[in-house]
């Protein structure tokens, strides 16, 4: 089969975990298709990834605030960019792997102008947008461009275009259901096991101090600001250091002004050393938007026989059971952070055990490897 796979973008930074996700699929549906990506970039380039060809094309305001606001001008810039490639390659199958299901809407058009036979599938991963509980400062950032592109009318008028939807959770298959859709298939994001795997002898029973861990964005919505306030007034009672590896976000002004001596921050560079070197990783997430997959955050620390303590949002408990595979807190709320995190410091023991049974739970459901291959059925069966 020849598969174009559309996304947001596919450049380093391996930061986002769209791009990671995607990666992970294509290097195991390309031993046995032809793939090539097309995608939005801060720039117009061409090159190749391990054998498949990726197109990305310059979108206005790339990778900033404005571009929460303009981002649409991306895609349309995609429709009509990315027609002249696929109307010559003439791929049997579009992979869509834009971030919300309205974005189906341009997938769709740039079959329709470029190779109509090609059959559409769309990978819903993330929910449509409800109001969450968001400062002010972050309505034109978040509020309003999502209110208007990413509601529950956009989401149906794009999913109703796509041939077949992938629905990356179980509460996104219930959410896809509930817009009046049946052709929807359940296939989880996964984790590579083999790369994060766990530390032998384990790193966490030599430490003197327990090492707290949080991997990501700096954005509002991550809730790292959260995280640092529950934290801060426990580093100088308890023996315990903090671990922030991050990338750029709106908090990040205020994450690179810490200066304690049980706080380090630097960029991801080795994420499966960076959990290894935790007792716990938190995430600390303020609402569901973005979570209604699984966090690969989450997948990746559980897969290196880490626990993670979230926030207790929709698709997270499909992966994480208390006491038994991770923890959870209520969402927003720093005390309840706090409490958790004072509670399950005490017990190193306890915690190991739960990595460990982690570990087996995402090895068993959620390698890379066996998603790859549901995902390649799939296609298969409805290619032309």
């Amino acid at each position: 089969m020849k598969i174009c796979i559309l996304v947001n973008d596919f450049k380093k930074p391996w930061a986002e975990a769209g791009k990671n996700n995607v990666r992970a699929i294509t290097r195991e549906l390309a031993k046995r298709n032809e793939i090539f990506f097309i995608g939005c970039s801060d720039e117009t380039v061409s090159f190749d990834f391990e054998g498949s060809r990726v197109y990305l094309f310059k979108s206005w305001f790339y990778n900033t605030v404005p571009a929460r606001i303009f981002f649409i001008q991306g895609y349309i810039n995609l429709v009509f960019r990315a027609g002249k490639i696929i109307k010559k390659e003439k791929p049997d199958i579009i992979l869509s792997w834009f971030e919300t299901a309205s974005t189906c809407f341009f997938s769709f058009l740039v079959k329709l102008f470029a190779h109509s036979r090609a059959k559409l599938i769309h990978a819903v991963w993330t929910d449509w947008y409800c109001l969450p509980k968001l400062c002010p400062s972050h309505f034109l950032t978040e509020h309003l461009p999502h209110l208007i592109l990413n509601n529950r009318l956009t989401s149906r008028t794009g999913l109703c275009l796509a041939d077949e939807i992938i629905a990356t959770s179980k509460y996104l298959v219930e959410r896809v259901e509930s817009l009046g859709f049946s052709n929807i298939h359940f296939i989880p994001g996964g984790v590579d096991t083999k790369n994060f795997t766990p530390c032998f002898p384990p790193i966490m029973e030599a430490r003197e101090k327990t090492v707290i861990g949080y991997v990501g964005h700096l954005s509002h919505t991550k809730g790292v600001s959260l995280l640092i306030e529950a934290i801060l007034p426990m580093l100088e009672k308890e023996d315990l250091r903090l671990i922030l590896a991050v990338t750029d976000g709106e908090e990040e002004k205020i994450i690179r002004k810490l200066d304690h001596p049980r706080i380090t921050v630097f960029n991801i560079i080795d994420p499966p050393a960076i959990y290894n070197a935790c007792d716990l990783v938190i995430i600390p997430r303020r609402f569901s938007y973005g979570t209604a997959s699984y966090p690969n955050v989450a997948l990746e620390a559980m897969s290196c026989e880490v626990p993670v303590l979230c926030s207790d949002l929709p698709a997270m408990n499909e992966i994480v059971f208390e006491n038994r595979t991770g923890f959870f807190f209520e969402p927003n709320d720093m005390n309840a952070l706090r409490k958790r995190i004072k509670e399950l410091i005490k017990d190193k023991k306890h915690l190991r055990q739960v990595g460990k049974n982690a570990r087996k739970m995402v090895k068993k459901n959620l390698d890379w490897k066996d998603i790859s291959l549901k995902i390649e059925e799939l296609l298969k069966k409805i290619s032309p």
